[in-house]
């Protein structure tokens, strides 16, 4: 009852699809997840999520993480913005995630820089699709940096690039043909 929030964390998403306008609706998606120590880890012992004393390595199924893709001791916001209609849609979205604050926050002696100490990554794209009797094709781009992977000290000049810093992107093409009822 003192610390309600001790072993807390959430998943929450919610998505809006507005009325019509023109041929389609304007659609807003947002999803908040949160798999990060609680900060009474300050006063109480508090384990990583999908970790125990049974399973240091975490809760695995062949090696692979059970749970959130993005991993233990880590959080993310992801927001996107678009308008659909019955023949195409287009979105725009960013998003960030926050990777291992536990590893972050349990090391001793660490110089405090503020957001600079985090192992973060902040994204944005959009994505196109338009449909018609032969198929659907999807176009959509992702960029994004991951800032300080290594939690290395970042120097005096933060914000800034730091060793380590990595900037990527994707894009891809997705065609999905009709295939005809036999």
């Amino acid at each position: 009852l003192v610390e309600p929030n001790h072993t807390q964390a959430y998943t929450v998403g919610m998505q809006w699809l507005g009325k019509p306008v023109w041929a389609g609706r304007f659609r807003a998606r947002g999803e908040l997840a949160n798999l990060e120590m609680s900060p009474t880890f300050r006063t109480r012992p508090a384990a990583t999520w999908y970790t125990s004393r049974a399973a240091e390595q975490g809760y695995t199924h062949q090696g692979q993480v059970l749970g959130a893709a993005i991993g233990p001791g880590s959080s993310s916001q992801h927001v996107a913005i678009g308008y659909v209609a019955d023949a195409w849609q287009l979105e725009g979205t960013i998003a960030r995630i926050r990777w291992q604050n536990d590893v972050q926050a349990e090391r001793i002696n660490y110089p405090s820089g503020g957001w600079c100490e985090h192992d973060v990554s902040m994204m944005g794209g959009g994505r196109a699709s338009v449909n018609s009797r032969f198929g659907s094709i999807a176009l959509s781009y992702l960029t994004g940096t991951r800032y300080n992977p290594f939690f290395s000290p970042r120097q005096p000049s933060c914000p800034g690039k730091n060793i380590g810093d990595v900037r990527n992107g994707t894009f891809s093409l997705r065609f999905e043909p009709v295939l005809p009822r036999w």
